[in-house]
């Protein structure tokens, strides 16, 4: 198979600037967690992102694990393929480098990920595809956003399970470990937030309503 680096590298199309242009290795104790907060909400789009049916189901000094619950109007084989070959349609294009949509993809399979491409040949992993279930699990391992620049882990599993005999129940755990001076107490709300925007957009689409609501 051929490197989906190698693959994604020769996307074009035009884009906004880089939603994140700031570092977080200077910024200490106070500082760190409103220039944080700041530009998570303002410079990657989080802000208006909308409500989610979520739960921060845990904070430690060392992470926290965000959960998110839906009910998708496809029998699991047609949410699976939402999930994956249709992400476009309901990947929230804000939370993005580059702004457009198609230019987000995700291949689940062996060296697969969830990568965008960008001008000029460039591109981004945001997660890779670690485990696949086709129709029950994918586990995808990144720190999405910011969290990648801070130096962070994350672990974001999608389960599948049929609820009735046309709709299936969606459930999202993502788990991010690492090291951040003031804790994260306020960060864990915000990424629970905005992958709560993705979920509902999701649940919006599999129902067959624009994704936008």
């Amino acid at each position: 198979m051929q490197d989906h680096r190698a693959a994604i590298a020769t996307g074009t199309g035009k884009h906004r600037p880089p939603a994140t242009c700031f570092t977080v290795g200077s910024l200490r104790g106070v500082v760190l967690a409103s220039a944080l907060l700041l530009a998570l909400a303002t410079g990657f789009g989080l802000i208006a992102a909308p409500e989610a049916r979520a739960e921060v189901t845990a904070v430690t000094p060392n992470g926290f694990t965000n959960t998110h619950v839906h009910t998708l109007a496809l029998p699991p084989a047609d949410a699976w393929s939402l999930l994956t070959d249709g992400l476009p349609k309901w990947w929230d294009a804000d939370h993005s480098y580059g702004g457009v949509a198609a230019n987000l993809s995700l291949e689940a399979g062996p060296g697969g990920c969830l990568c965008e491409t960008m001008e000029n040949g460039g591109w981004v992993e945001h997660l890779r595809v670690i485990f696949v279930a086709p129709e029950k699990t994918l586990r995808l391992q990144g720190a999405l956003g910011p969290l990648a620049e801070m130096g962070l882990q994350g672990v974001m599993t999608w389960t599948l399970e049929p609820a009735g005999e046309s709709e299936t129940t969606f459930t999202s755990k993502y788990l991010v470990t690492g090291t951040l001076e003031g804790g994260f107490e306020q960060l864990a709300p915000i990424v629970d937030r905005v992958n709560g925007g993705h979920f509902i957009r999701l649940e919006r689409v599999a129902a067959g309503q624009p994704a936008d609501g």
